[in-house]
Parts: C-alpha cells; sequence; structure tokens
C-alpha cells in the first residue's frame, strides 16, 4: 500500500514538475484533493453495494419515501453517515438536546442547516430533511478537506520555502489511506 502511496505522488509531481509556478500545482492540489474525495465516496458506495451495510442505525434515521431521486440520496446520505456524524446531523435538525451533544462544536451543524435549507432544498423536499443535512455535512466536509490540503501545500511553500517538498507534502496528506 505504501509502494502504491509513494507511485501515486511522484506520478503526480511528475505531471506538475514542468511547471514550477505555484499557481499551476495549487491548482495540481486542489484537483488531485477533489479526485480523492471522489474516489473515497465511489469506494464507500461500492463497498455498501457489495458488502452491505454493517450498521442499520443510518437506516433508522434515514427512513423515507420510495422515489428513485429518494433512494440515491439516501444511498449516499448512508454512506457518511457513520460514528459522530449522527450527533452533527441531529445537533443542525434539533440543537443541543442530549449532554454528552455540547461536546461538539456548533460551526458544523450551522453550516449544515445553512445548506441543506438553502442550495440543498430540493434534496431535502424529496428525500427529507435528515439526507439532506446528511448529504450537506459531506458536502462541508469534503470542501473543507479541499481547503486544508491547498492551505497546506501554501503554508509548506511559506516555511518550508521548497515548493517542489510543499508540493509533495500536500499530495502525501490527499492521497494518504486516513484521508
Amino acid at each position: 500500500m505504501v509502494g502504491f502511496l509513494l507511485d501515486l505522488v511522484n506520478m503526480s509531481v511528475a505531471a506538475v514538475e514542468r511547471a514550477p509556478q505555484s499557481r499551476c500545482r495549487r491548482r495540481a492540489v486542489v484537483k488531485y484533493a477533489a479526485l480523492s474525495r471522489l474516489a473515497s465516496l465511489a469506494l464507500a458506495l461500492a463497498s455498501r453495494a457489495i458488502v452491505g451495510d454493517y450498521d442499520a442505525s443510518a437506516q433508522v434515521v434515514l427512513a423515507g419515501t420510495a422515489s428513485l431521486p429518494a433512494q440515491a440520496a439516501r444511498a449516499l446520505a448512508q454512506v457518511v453517515l457513520r460514528w459522530d456524524s449522527f450527533y452533527f446531523v441531529h445537533i443542525a435538525g434539533s440543537g443541543y438536546t442530549y449532554e454528552q451533544e455540547h461536546a461538539f462544536f456548533p460551526l458544523l451543524p450551522a453550516m449544515m442547516r445553512l445548506l441543506a435549507s438553502t442550495a440543498l432544498a430540493p434534496v431535502a423536499l424529496v428525500a427529507g430533511e435528515q439526507v439532506a443535512l446528511a448529504v450537506a455535512g459531506a458536502v462541508v466536509s469534503n470542501v473543507c478537506f479541499v481547503l486544508a490540503a491547498t492551505t497546506l501545500y501554501a503554508l509548506g511553500c511559506r516555511t518550508l520555502h521548497n515548493e517542489r517538498l510543499a508540493y509533495t507534502a500536500a499530495l502525501l496528506f490527499v492521497w494518504a489511506p486516513s484521508n
């Protein structure tokens, strides 16, 4: 796995090596970060289709209508609704009602609520508010991941004074298995 990861980083570095400008590499970091998010989502959806859900709690929370668009949105939401995301979706939908929810910072639920009530309002109408909140959480988290990769690259350029090393660090962050 480590060899594959290093090969992927080397191919990415080689693809942009001819253009040493920081702006070109920053675009490449954004592109590879977005691709890693899409690959991660595709892998999660494929895994769910092949193996099925091991945890049925997402199905209980996201019960809804049987239309095809609603089923697609619910499948996406079931893939991303795991672990602490249950708390974030509940906080975004109902506020802080349980004592253990106070451990979670309110910015992500607020952004989820805003996105679900504006850009994802059609998803809420078709598949339900909980599905729209879960999808909004995934969108916000993935956008923040891309921004974090870009910021890591910029920080590396500034502190290391070596664009190639900063670029390599950003790509390792993007393609790390723990992403």
